[in-house]
C-alpha cells in the first residue's frame, strides 16, 4: 500500500460471518473483537497513505446470535448493514436521492466513481455525488481519509442500507 503499487485493494474480514455460523457467542465475540483491532490497523495505515476506506457488509450474521426462543441462530440475517466511507479529503457527499432502496448493488458504481471512473450505465446508481459536479463530467478520485460521509440522514458516521 505504501509503495503506491495499487490504486485499489479489497479485503474481506469474514470473522463475524464465519464465527456467527458456529452459534458460539464467546467465539463470535472474540473474533469480532480481533477484527476490530485489525480494521483499526488498516484504517490507520490507509490514513497514513492518504487513501480512502469503504467499509460495508453483504449481510448480517453475528449481530443476532439467538432466535426468538433463545436458541442459537446460525443463519444470515436480513438486518440493514453499515456503509461507511472514511476520506479526509472527500470531494463528494454520500447522496441517496433518487435511490429507492440503497444497497449493496450501489457499491460497485460508488467504487468506480471514487477511483475516478464513470460507472457503466447498467450499474445501479452510485451512492456519492461530487460537490462540484459542473467542473468535470468524470468524477475525480478521492485522495484522503478520515472525513466520514453518510447518506442523507445527516449522520456523519454511518448509514445502514
Amino acid at each position: 500500500m505504501f509503495q503506491g503499487k495499487y490504486k485499489f485493494l479489497r479485503l474481506n474480514f469474514a470473522n463475524g460471518d464465519m464465527c456467527g455460523h458456529t452459534g458460539s457467542i464467546p467465539a463470535t465475540t472474540d473474533s469480532v473483537a480481533a477484527m476490530y483491532v485489525q480494521m483499526k490497523r488498516l484504517i490507520d495505515a490507509v490514513a497514513a497513505a492518504k487513501g480512502a476506506v469503504i467499509a460495508t457488509a453483504d449481510h448480517g450474521n453475528c449481530e443476532e446470535m439467538l432466535d426468538k426462543k433463545g436458541k442459537p441462530m446460525t443463519s444470515h440475517t436480513t438486518r440493514a448493514v453499515p456503509f461507511w466511507i472514511l476520506d479526509q479529503n472527500a470531494k463528494y457527499v454520500v447522496d441517496t436521492e433518487g435511490i429507492e432502496r440503497p444497497g449493496l448493488a450501489n457499491v460497485a458504481a460508488t467504487v468506480c466513481n471514487m477511483l475516478g471512473f464513470q460507472a457503466p450505465p447498467q450499474y445501479h446508481k452510485s451512492l456519492i455525488r461530487y460537490k462540484d459536479s459542473t467542473s468535470s463530467p468524470e468524477p475525480e478520485p478521492s485522495d484522503g481519509y478520515a472525513k466520514s460521509a453518510a447518506a442523507k440522514s445527516g449522520d456523519s458516521r454511518s448509514k445502514p442500507y
